[in-house]
């Protein structure tokens, strides 16, 4: 015979001690809902809220980041030009025998 789990409400066998498919335990008191994803919404918002500082912090680190991203961006692109022009006779090479390979059929 089968049970209902109290969490997430799919049928557990008899005698379980946790559910296979959230995971909650059969044996605790059920002691509320679990919270919603409104409730988890407003109470982040409550905290930002509360603490500036914080909310500064983290913008400045994002700024960080997207500034280490471009950084690192036009370095392999300098560096690919670079490299391009170091060897742009051996590419025209390169590309011209391919050309001909190609049409001498």
């Amino acid at each position: 015979m089968h049970t209902i789990c109290p969490r997430c409400s799919h049928s557990v066998r008899k005698g379980a001690n946790y559910c296979g498919v959230c995971g909650a335990n059969l044996n605790a008191p059920i002691i509320s809902e679990p919270p919603s994803y409104a409730t988890i919404q407003t109470k982040e918002a409550s905290v930002n809220a509360v603490n500036p500082k914080k909310q500064a912090k983290a913008k400045e680190r994002d700024k960080g980041r997207v500034a280490a991203k471009v950084a690192i961006f036009l370095l392999i692109l300098v560096i690919g030009v670079a490299v391009i022009m170091q060897y742009w006779v051996e590419i025209l090479i390169l590309l011209g025998q391919g050309i001909t390979r190609l049409f001498a059929a």
